[in-house]
């Protein structure tokens, strides 16, 4: 028997509907009357004439949820059902059994919300988070729902109902913490009241239902033992972003702060779970100088780490299992090119290598789901050729079968394949990145460099949309993971720092020479696109005057370090916990002490060396990267009659963007590219039919 079952993990995999879809949705409904239902069944591949749409790419997949039964037998699906491209009309909510996994039963089928989350949370019994719309007072309000819904009859129930304000920016959907027992007919629920996040224990099955403990607004997570009783409490502050944990002994009622990091730091201490006795957790830490990120047990009363129960000697780890009852650590995974699975349990791992075998190197998978004894998985995978599948192990068959796709619209063998490639930097430091290569290969082809933000994160072999919407159009795609990126242990993250520019620029570059040597890029068609980070490094790429980029694009971009370390000084957020200024000198330099190094490196001051066509793309909501840092580029180029243009969102932040902003953004991002393209063979910028 596998030992892994289900457990509050697995939680932690879904990815929660955005609250601005809700209110697209809302809008749609007060223009028209929504069309009838027509069908649920799975829809046809689609038949491609050109390059598939950049929407196919970005918006939400077909199939967005799932869950499996307690006893493995059925996998439930949430279906979103589109009248064109352009509108998501309405949900569905089906089951698929084993037995007949080609003949889904539409369990719900409403025009009047929208799924966020599905959970087989009892026997014959779901949970669901919805988003409604009612007409009351002359006017349209939106409410999120949490529905209890009998599996065998599609009986629905509502356990909680609250309004959705269109400005409350700090909103969070109701979410399960916890499953309880087997026999209880009850779940942890962290639920939103006002400006309190709330755990609130529901009988699913009455609707009966009790708050048991209040965080405040800056609470976003809980730790709670097999009792229900919160044992770790995780607040995120919202001016600073700065996170802090919270820990209490069982017997006790009082809080202690444990640990506090910011969030660049977030990925140094990160709570997994509680041991048996809810004195003690398994964490993802980085303490005292270690140089990977490991599986730690630390005690919550004396505040230390007190065991290492994990290591990859390479890679620093990205999770680990803790299941069961008793609990007890299961194994952990990690990203090497994939995402990788390291048991403690010899079937589980057997188990583990099996779906690997079958679903290929290149594709990463998680345990989304499984039936309460462990003996089946439902399986979530991805990776550079698949958008998005489920699939059903079975550990007594050994058989690992196909559920569904995630995405209809994105059939294999319209992405592209995606390799790793390593080279070595001028001063011997190796390095790795990823090569797309577009299906239609020709003897010379376009290159898109694409470098990734944060600095401190990392490219991986996966579905990456915006890569695949290049290579749709022909292009090659590069993306370097160079120095100063995470998941390669904290001597390589910091041997980026203070090397903005520097070695971060020539790692970049030496990955393009690398590729060059290799003969089947066409050297007149390099281009670099890169956003936050990327941006950055996009237009310090372009302000060289050795730059060998035939056009650029900066998304959300820095262009003066300068005066970015001076907005971080002077916002309210550093003035309020000045580490977050220091951590950024830390990255960048002393605007004092290294003055002109920081001038040297930054693009405003290099303006003068731009010689290509440059598309500069900034939300003007942005708190992160300010918007300034394109438009004072912008116009210093337009001064100077540089070919730049700029495209300024409105209401639109650093991150988050919603689906119709993406499409916006690649939308025009290929339009400029295939300008410049035009451009260096004909010398016109004219619009291409």
């Amino acid at each position: 028997m596998a030992s892994v079952g289900l457990s509050e993990w697995s939680l932690r995999n879904r990815v929660w509907t955005p609250i601005w879809q809700f209110f697209v949705f809302a809008i749609v409904i007060f223009v028209d009357l929504l069309p009838p239902f027509s069908s649920a069944q799975p829809q046809p591949q689609p038949q491609y004439n050109g390059p598939i749409s950049a929407k196919a790419f970005v918006d939400t997949p077909d199939v967005f949820d799932a869950a499996i039964s307690p006893d493995g037998s059925q996998v439930v699906l949430a279906r979103s059902h589109w009248e064109s491209e352009a509108r998501r009309t309405w949900d569905t909510i089906e089951i698929i059994s084993a037995n007949n996994p080609t003949q889904p039963r539409i369990l719900i089928n409403r025009e009047d919300f929208m799924v966020n989350w599905i959970a087989w949370a009892k026997k014959d019994r779901l949970v669901a988070s919805v988003i409604g719309i009612s007409y009351q007072r002359r006017s349209y309000t939106l409410f999120n729902q949490i529905i209890a819904i009998d599996t065998n009859t599609g009986v629905e129930k509502i356990l909680s109902s609250s309004p959705v304000r269109y400005f409350q920016t700090n909103y969070r959907p109701p979410r399960i913490i916890s499953f309880g027992n087997d026999q209880s007919p009850e779940v942890l629920m962290s639920i939103q009241s006002g400006n309190s996040e709330n755990l609130t224990k529901i009988n699913v099955f009455t609707g009966a239902k009790q708050t048991i403990e209040s965080g405040n607004a800056d609470t976003v997570e809980w730790l709670v033992d097999e009792n229900f009783r919160a044992q770790v409490r995780v607040d995120i502050e919202k001016k600073t972003s700065i996170q802090r944990f919270y820990a209490r002994p069982p017997n006790s009622n009082s809080w202690s702060l444990i640990a506090t990091q910011l969030p660049a730091q977030r990925r140094e201490f990160e709570m997994i779970a509680l041991n048996e006795e809810a004195t003690k957790a398994y964490v993802l830490a980085q303490p005292n100088g270690e140089d990977r990120r490991a599986i730690w047990l630390f005690d919550l009363r004396t505040q230390a780490f007190e065991q290492k129960i994990a290591e990859n000697e390479k890679y620093d780890l990205t999770g680990a299992y803790v299941t069961g009852r008793p609990r007890a650590y299961r194994g952990f995974y990690y990203y090497d090119n994939a995402l990788r699975h390291h048991f403690a349990d010899s079937e589980d791992q057997a188990g583990a290598d099996e779906i690997q075998r079958v679903l290929g190197e290149n594709r990463s998978w998680t345990i989304f789901d499984s039936a309460n004894d462990g003996n089946i998985w439902l399986i979530f995978a991805s990776g550079p050729r698949d958008a998005g599948s489920y699939w059903r192990y079975n550990f007594e068959s050994k058989a690992l079968t196909f559920v569904t796709n995630a995405r209809y619209d994105l059939p294999a063998d319209k992405l592209a394949a995606m390799q790793p490639i390593k080279w070595n930097a001028s001063d011997g430091l190796e390095l790795t990145g990823y090569l797309t290569m577009p299906n239609s290969i020709k003897a010379k082809m376009p290159l898109i460099v694409m470098p990734h933000g944060g600095p401190e994160s990392r490219d991986i072999l996966e579905f990456n949309p915006w890569v695949q919407f290049f290579a749709a159009r022909g292009f090659m795609v590069f993306q370097p993971n160079f120095r100063g990126s995470d998941g390669f242990g904290r001597q390589f993250r910091e041997s980026g720092r203070l090397q903005w520019g520097r070695r971060m620029r020539t790692d970049i570059e030496e990955g393009v020479e690398n590729l060059i040597r290799q003969g089947n890029i066409d050297t007149s068609q390099i281009m670099i696109i890169g956003a936050s980070y990327g941006g950055y490094a996009t237009l310090n790429a372009v302000t060289q005057s050795d730059s060998r980029y035939a056009c650029a694009i900066s998304v959300s971009g820095l262009s003066d370090l300068a005066s970015f370390l001076e907005f971080e000084r002077t916002r309210r957020e550093s003035a309020y916990r000045p580490e977050i200024y220091n951590f950024w000198k830390s990255l960048i330099g002393d605007p004092i002490r290294d003055a002109n190094e920081i001038r040297q490196h930054s693009p405003f001051q290099n303006l003068s060396n731009l010689a290509v066509p440059l598309l500069l793309i900034h939300g003007k909501e942005d708190e992160i990267v300010p918007m300034n840092q394109s438009k004072m580029f912008y116009d210093a180029a337009m001064a100077r009659n540089k070919n730049v243009e700029l495209q300024i969102m409105d209401y639109v932040g650093h991150s988050g963007w919603s689906a119709d902003t993406e499409v916006m953004a690649l939308s025009n991002m290929s339009y400029f590219i295939t300008k410049c393209q035009i451009a260096a063979e004909t010398n016109s910028l004219t619009r291409p039919n």
